[in-house]
């Protein structure tokens, strides 16, 4: 077993020579810190660092919390976490319980964090620069260099106030749409506003004092802003705090799943159950350095924005009325996160609610005016990139490779929503039956029940192939990964409601260009996944026409990922010139929208087993956290049976029979830790108790076998509805 070693985190105070640059075990950290830092003078160098060195108290801390002690600072006495330090007075302290995520938070107590140094203003003499006096200093770039994590929630105490100005905020820019600097104050109010209280000292981590800090924090804000120069005031505030860290250093030293785990617990604590599950599934964020912002630029490659024609429209613009904004901004999920303007969904939910009751009629007025004139384009055009701006997280796909999450700002996303809840009834003739990707519920159960009708009866005719098209396109708009800002103007941006729609009304001309000029058995597009059967050679001239056609309307056919599928060998698609050399050829089945689409048992048992083996592992995963609860919480709701709904419902239940027992085996092995940790007394009749709902007495973990026939029989009859 390999030894830990520690550094001390006072090196070069008091004569420290960092454990001859090799550290030190635990026990002789322990040692060296109370024979060399923590007695007579060195004590005083000790404390006055701590308290004044922000450098050394943050190395102080992570190097306690890796050793699992806290350092009091009244004594100066290292104690495991939970423990007492008696001070000989009669008074015990006890160190505050972490705040139900498992995360112990402060680990050095009586002792307040130093503030930021005065030095750390030196490069920022640009504050200047951006914070203008004309225009009451809200300019475009000012808005660029924000960025702060903020709060999830509004403090009920706060949100009347916070509301009104709000109300004002957007009242201007209803009546002077064309100033750019009544925008930019819209965008940075919720930055300066409501930032989050950083607790200082193990006293401010207390519930009870943090709220009442952050209320204070808030309300003292709030009066900054309306007063003569405050605004700029808070904006300078804002410039001069230092910009968070890309990578936690309370997070450096844990293993990968170990940090998933950490934030595992921390959207548990906020009922995020499903964010949970995919951050236990995540294989962590990709390490910030030069290789993965090449992979980002590699994904992002600077081309020229695309020129639009200028095409008289007729038509007048949408105009949303407040009930559908209403509807769209109550319709945002628990807990969606913020763009770089720090605005969340739930702030405006929580301006609408509670004691702020009794002005949310004008506030969703002129919310709703606001969006009018997004939809109307009556609004500064400079300032659309910077709306349209994301943050940009690059994550490790488990197979390798960058998967990027991208989070737009919230005005841009209720625009969005807006716009595609009032248009999208209408496009639903339009589509005229190819498109399932959009406007359609269970679109991808009926293309894959379609198919799999056709393969198995017309399985025997030699002159019929399948045709999986797989389109590539990009992300656009201004990515900001760290420090670095990368632009992209190809494509839709990923999580923006109107991507879905925007890419089907692009590919839709193509789509019908291909039904007419071609005879098929079946066609049937989910987005950017085609799915066409007819005749080899058809099928042949149908990759031709979408190779030539595509590229014109943005839509680049990726040839190793498209997929042409004999249901039996035909000696015609060998032939040259019918299909791409490094075209894909499966033999036994295709992968369709994840799920199988085959006449052989095997291959259709193996594509099953191996998304069977994934819902195992993550049943593994939820394993290690600490929590019976929780990890009962997460097998109903998201870890469970639940994973493997869709594929049910689209693969016959005989595919199952390899796979469900196992699955069981997992889940019946997971709720035995959970009902009796020790192992004992859990035989076939507890696990059948479990199994049942609650209603009936049961813990509602529903087993693959009781459920495995039902949903398929259930989509079945709905598709014959």
């Amino acid at each position: 077993m390999a030894i830990v070693r520690f550094h001390c985190p006072f090196v070069d105070l008091s004569g420290c020579h960092h454990g001859s640059g090799h550290g030190h075990t635990k026990t002789s950290l322990i040692t060296h810190l109370r024979d060399r830092h923590f007695k007579r003078d060195a004590l005083d160098i000790t404390k006055h660092s701590l308290v004044t060195n922000q450098a050394v108290f943050e190395a102080a801390k992570v190097t306690f919390k890796r050793m699992g002690l806290c350092l009091c600072g009244i004594c100066f006495k290292t104690h495991t976490l939970r423990s007492k330090c008696r001070h000989g007075n009669c008074s015990d302290f006890v160190p505050p319980l972490d705040c139900g995520d498992g995360v112990v938070r402060f680990v050095l107590y009586d002792l307040t964090k130093p503030q930021v140094p005065s030095s750390f203003l030196v490069h920022l003499d640009h504050v200047d620069d951006l914070v203008r006096d004309m225009h009451d200093g809200f300019t475009l770039p000012l808005h660029d260099s924000l960025l702060s994590k903020g709060l999830g929630t509004v403090p009920p105490k706060c949100r009347l106030r916070f509301s009104r100005v709000l109300k004002v905020a957007l009242d201007k820019v209803v009546c002077t749409p064309n100033d750019i600097s009544c925008w930019v104050s819209l965008l940075v109010l919720p930055l300066c506003l409501l930032k989050a209280f950083c607790q200082r000292s193990n006293i401010e981590c207390k519930f009870a004092i943090k709220r009442q800090r952050q209320e204070e924090s808030i309300a003292i804000a709030i009066r900054s802003w309306g007063m003569p120069g405050g605004s700029l005031q808070l904006v300078r505030e804002a410039l001069a705090e230092p910009s968070p860290s890309w990578s936690n250093i309370d997070d450096g030293n844990l293993e990968s799943g170990e940090w998933n785990v950490k934030q595992c617990k921390r959207k548990i604590c906020d009922g995020h159950y499903t964010e949970a599950v995919r951050l236990l599934s995540s294989s962590s964020v990709a390490p910030y350095n030069d290789a993965t912002l090449e992979d980002l630029k590699a994904k992002h490659p600077l081309k020229p924005a695309p020129s639009l024609p200028h095409i008289p429209i007729d038509h007048h613009q949408l105009i949303a009325s407040p009930d559908v904004v209403l509807d769209m901004i109550k319709s945002f999920p628990r807990g969606t996160s913020c763009g770089r303007d720090g605005l969340r969904a739930q702030h405006l939910i929580d301006c609408l609610s509670g004691v702020v009751v009794a002005i949310s009629n004008e506030l969703i007025a002129a919310i709703t005016q606001v969006v009018n004139l997004f939809l109307d384009g009556k609004y500064p055009k400079m300032l659309g990139e910077y709306v349209a701006s994301a943050p940009l997280t690059p994550l490790v796909k488990p197979g390798g490779g960058i998967r990027q999450i991208v989070v737009c700002t919230i005005w841009r996303h209720l625009v969005s929503k807006v716009s595609a809840a009032m248009i999208g009834h209408s496009l639903d003739g339009y589509l005229n039956d190819l498109q399932f990707g959009v406007g359609v519920s269970g679109g991808g159960d009926a293309i894959l029940h379609a198919v799999n009708q056709l393969i198995e009866d017309r399985g025997d005719d030699v002159g019929l192939s399948m045709l999986l098209v797989k389109f590539c396109y990009s992300t656009p708009a201004r990515l900001y990964y760290g420090e670095h800002t990368l632009r992209s103007y190809q494509g839709v941006q990923q999580g923006d409601p109107l991507g879905p729609l925007l890419f089907a009304l692009v590919l839709h001309p193509l789509v019908c260009k291909i039904k007419e000029s071609f005879s098929l058995s079946l066609h049937a597009w989910y987005l950017d996944d085609g799915n066409i059967i007819g005749d080899t050679l058809v099928m042949g001239e149908v990759l031709k026409l979408i190779m030539e056609d595509g590229p014109r309307r943005g839509l680049h056919l990726i040839v190793h990922k498209t997929d042409v599928f004999g249901l039996k060998e035909d000696p015609r698609s060998r032939l040259d010139g019918v299909f791409p050399p490094n075209i894909s050829r499966p033999l036994h089945g295709v992968k369709l929208l994840g799920r199988p689409a085959s006449t052989d048992f095997d291959f259709s048992s193996g594509l099953v087993t191996k998304r069977v083996a994934k819902s195992i592992d993550l049943i593994d995963v939820v394993a290690k956290i600490n929590d019976p609860k929780c990890k009962l919480m997460l097998l109903r709701a998201c870890a469970g049976i639940s994973k493997l709904y869709f594929a049910m419902r689209t693969c016959l239940p005989r595919v199952f029979e390899r796979a469900h027992r196992s699955l069981d085996a997992s889940l019946r092995s997971a709720m035995k830790r959970i009902v009796t940790p020790s192992g004992p007394r859990f035989g076939d009749w507890q696990w059948r108790i479990s199994t049942l709902p609650f209603a009936f007495g049961g813990l509602g973990v529903y087993s693959a076998g009781d459920v495995l026939n039902y949903h398929f029989l259930r989509l079945d009859s709905n598709l014959l509805v």
